[in-house]
């Protein structure tokens, strides 16, 4: 059998890109623009994708805290993890800050575990982002409405033979 890796499908594939225009991202900072990119579901794990672009000049960013939540639409909460630029996971409390380059754009995901397959969005991403060199601290970035596709419906987007790469856990 062969695997599909859910990050680089074609765009003809992706199931995810209908469903954008409901996703609402408020963010107190002006220049860091984050663009949701798709968020998908294996079994009862949840990984959502966004793309940031830091204007302005280099710095260094945390992404993850202990303060950053996921509420699914039933109101349970989620502490989740987080990877910056394809790297290691990371849970909040073991934040480190990412070096972000000016007009670049940075893959950053995050990851919420034990989500049951009834939840069909996560109807709200607070994410407490800090750097101190532009006085990133103490507002939050909500992300709202984040439609959750899950395995069924990828393999209804691809080949159903094929199974799902599950290296992302």
């Amino acid at each position: 059998m062969a695997t599909v890796n859910l990050f680089e499908m074609t765009e003809h594939q992706s199931v995810e890109k209908p469903q954008n225009d409901s996703v609402k991202i408020i963010s107190p900072h002006s220049d860091l623009k984050m663009k949701f990119l798709r968020c998908v579901a294996l079994k009862d794990t949840v990984l959502m994708e966004f793309e940031a672009v830091k204007h302005g000049k280099d710095t260094k960013i945390n992404f993850g805290s202990v303060a950053n939540v996921a509420i699914d639409n039933a109101g349970k909460q989620y502490k989740p993890a987080y990877s910056v630029g394809g790297g290691k996971w990371r849970l909040g409390y073991t934040s480190l800050a990412s070096m972000v380059t000016a007009d670049v754009p940075i893959s950053v995901r995050y990851r919420i575990i034990n989500v049951p397959e009834s939840v069909k969005a996560i109807k709200q991403l607070n994410l407490r982002l800090y750097s101190p060199q532009v006085k990133m601290s103490s507002e939050l970035v909500k992300i709202m409405n984040i439609p959750i596709t899950r395995e069924k419906q990828m393999m209804q987007a691809t080949d159903s033979s094929k199974t799902v790469d599950e290296d992302f856990y």
